[in-house]
């Protein structure tokens, strides 16, 4: 009890230093509507969100078939072609999910590698067809491994609902973040999201400000062509894509459009080409060699003087 009360006694001394503190670094208003958003996080983890565990299971299975599949397509790649090859001819001795046996395997098939670290499997995924088999078991293996197994473990037996831990200022940009478990970082695709359902009466509304980096990097570099786009309400990502590809903005793709938005948002944060060429395959699955990347940040800056002008002036201060 004395402890307890020394934790709320404690405060009232606090209060008058710490508001000083807020007025001097001019941070009053910010923290008063943090203070006001409060309750309001406190009521989303009491809330909890209810969750569809028998679709759940469905799901866990098509992935786990998923991920035998591809497993079976680098056992597949082996029969096909000896050079092409990460387990030993007739034998699965080389385990993929030990590192050390997969840089060994991949060395002793001709490709040059140190490491088999995310970021350089990426960087040859689009030159060798057995690395871009090797990421997509090791994205499935993480997803089964994260979510499809440990999401039921935190059902509450009473509500049936997921209680996750939410920190209101949990990323240093001032961004959410969400532990036990982390469903921010559900798998974005439409059947794992299902999942999530309302209760019977209830709707689950989704709201979200419209590429918000991208309007705020147009209005602050005054880029003609981006600002343009906007006030039309056409698709930016769509431009992009066509600007980048040198196609008719009518023959852009999906797989087009997923390689701009990789594009637009990685370049205006500063991105040089090797990340770019990871972040495209990481966040959106779109493979590009380094020159890809290289040849696609040139015309992303030709395409928009604006946004290159405006990061050049900046440069010393975005480090990314």
């Amino acid at each position: 009890m004395h402890y307890a009360a020394v934790d709320a006694a404690i405060l009232l001394d606090l209060y008058s230093i710490l508001l000083n503190k807020l007025k001097q670094a001019k941070l009053l208003k910010i923290a008063r509507l943090e203070f006001q958003c409060m309750p309001v996080v406190a009521q989303m983890e009491l809330n909890g969100m209810l969750f569809d565990l028998s679709r759940w299971q469905i799901l866990g299975a098509k992935l786990e078939a998923e991920k035998t599949d591809a497993l079976n397509q680098l056992k597949q790649l082996r029969i096909a072609s000896s050079q092409m090859s990460l387990l030993p001819e007739l034998t699965d001795a080389v385990n993929p999910n030990s590192p050390q046996q997969v840089l060994a395997a991949l060395q002793a098939i001709g490709i040059k590698i140190n490491s088999t670290n995310q970021s350089k499997l990426v960087s040859l995924a689009a030159q060798y067809p057995i690395i871009q088999a090797l990421l997509s078991y090791r994205r499935l293996s993480k997803i089964i491994g994260t979510f499809t197994e440990k999401l039921p473990q935190h059902i509450h037996p009473k509500t049936g609902r997921i209680h996750p831990n939410y920190y209101q200022l949990g990323a240093k940009s001032g961004r959410f973040s969400c532990r036990k478990p982390p469903l921010q970082n559900i798998p974005r695709d439409e059947a794992a999201r299902s999942c999530f359902i309302a209760a019977p009466g209830y709707k689950i509304i989704k709201a979200d400000y419209s590429q918000i980096e991208l309007r705020i990097m147009a209005r602050l570099s005054g880029d003609t062509k981006m600002c343009q786009v906007y006030r039309q309400g056409a698709d930016l990502h769509r431009l992009t894509a066509s600007l980048v590809t040198g196609k008719y903005i009518n023959e852009v793709t999906e797989e087009d459009r997923r390689l701009a938005k990789a594009i637009n948002f990685g370049l205006i944060f500063g991105m040089g080409a090797a990340k770019l060429q990871i972040y495209a395959q990481v966040k959106y699955g779109v493979a590009m060699t380094l020159e890809q990347a290289k040849a696609f940040s040139q015309r992303f800056f030709e395409a928009y003087p604006g946004i290159a002008l405006f990061y050049y002036s900046h440069e010393s201060i975005i480090n990314y």
